[in-house]
């Protein structure tokens, strides 16, 4: 972490397929901080068969979001640990503007904010579908619609930065810490 944070609050951004896993895995790991990626936990919970699980199960098998009000409790309760304390990283959180109302009403709450939000830009054309092909044409519908006003909102905010995706990752790793240790707007 440098010396300018005292906590690191990060919201990582991108298109289906433009690995924000692999380099939210390498920023939680770089700066220490918490990884919460409401995908990964929503899948564990189906995957574990629990109740959620079994009522989110056909939402996410078709692409769609599970709703506002399940995921923004999901991250609540993981925001509230004592592991949060030296910050986190969110990816596939807030998607919708409702989501980012949601974040800024938990953050307000604990007194803080989000330091930066990284977008990972790539092109339609070289997004890795990773599976059914009809269910990553409704996500990236999600993603245009629901998502990039959020990407504008944090925009307004001077919370964006971006990063070119379309790299091999080792160098995309290096990008996106550069854009974590600059200033915003840099």
């Amino acid at each position: 972490m440098t010396a300018s944070y005292s906590s690191l609050d990060l919201v990582l951004m991108g298109p289906p397929g433009c690995g924000r896993g692999t380099q939210g895995r390498l920023l939680a790991d770089q700066y220490s901080i918490l990884r919460v990626s409401t995908g990964d936990l929503l899948r564990d919970e189906v995957h574990r068969r629990t109740a959620l699980g079994r009522d989110v199960e056909a939402v996410m098998a078709r692409g769609d979001l599970v709703s506002d009000r399940v995921v923004g409790g999901m991250l609540s309760g993981l925001l509230s640990r004592s592991t949060s304390a030296r910050g986190f990283l969110l990816d596939g959180f807030p998607r919708t503007l409702e989501q980012a109302g949601l974040l800024d009403d938990m953050l307000a709450e604990r007194g803080r904010a989000i330091e930066r939000v990284i977008l990972l830009r790539l092109p339609e054309s070289r997004l890795e579908p990773g599976g059914d092909e009809a269910v990553l044409l409704r996500r990236l519908e999600i993603f245009r619609t629901r998502t990039l006003p959020v990407v504008e909102l944090y925009r307004g905010r001077g919370l964006l930065v971006e990063v070119d995706a379309d790299q091999p990752a080792s160098r995309l790793a290096e990008s996106v810490l550069q854009v974590v240790g600059a200033p915003v707007g840099a």
